[in-house]
């Protein structure tokens, strides 16, 4: 039996929503203030912050991407992995990000250059950072949900769907998820 993109997007909407309860707006914005104007507080000129926020919206945007490639791999392999070998996976992604990061941070300067006044630059570089930190955390919860042995059951529904596209949910789900929580977010100037 194949579960079509549809009823995977549904199904994984449905367990995000289940995994997110308790979770709030609140909370959410508040870890992603506190990480914001932690850099804010450590930078001394607005060029520096700059830096260390794109720095850190590609450490966050390819943390993204690893988790993404993971849930893939194993829909591919169709196999539950533990949670402890879940959790080794993505400790050994975050060291290798770590490593690579000043290869992987042109393309985000890139991006961000576009936006010619400095303070929307910073905006826009707060916001994308906020989101994709929240869409990690939900999408590595989601994830160690899925790895735990009481859910065998529900995430075996995940091999019955095409891997791209139950892996193309969890991203757009989370996505969804994390702009919602952060909607009215205010970070001052």
């Amino acid at each position: 039996m194949t579960i079509s993109r549809e009823e995977i997007h549904k199904i994984t909407a449905a367990l995000m929503k289940q995994l997110m309860q308790g979770w709030t707006q609140e909370e959410l914005q508040g870890e992603v203030k506190n990480k914001i104007l932690d850099q804010r507080n450590h930078a001394k000129t607005v060029e520096e912050y700059m830096n260390l926020l794109v720095t850190n919206v590609a450490y966050v945007s390819e943390e993204n991407r690893a988790l993404q490639q993971m849930f893939e791999t194993i829909l591919t392999d169709k196999a539950i992995p533990t949670s402890v070998s879940l959790e080794s996976s993505m400790y050994e992604a975050k060291f290798r990000i770590k490593e690579n990061l000043k290869q992987v941070v042109p393309p985000y300067v890139q991006r961000f250059s576009s936006f010619q006044d400095p303070i929307e630059r910073i905006r826009n570089m707060e916001l994308t950072y906020g989101s994709v930190l929240i869409a990690n955390r939900m999408k590595t919860h989601f994830l160690l949900a899925f790895a735990n042995k009481e859910n065998n059951e529900t995430s075996s529904l995940f091999f019955a769907a095409e891997p791209a596209h139950a892996a193309e949910s969890l991203h757009q789900v989370s996505g969804v998820f994390a702009s919602m929580a952060l909607d009215g977010l205010t970070l001052g100037e």
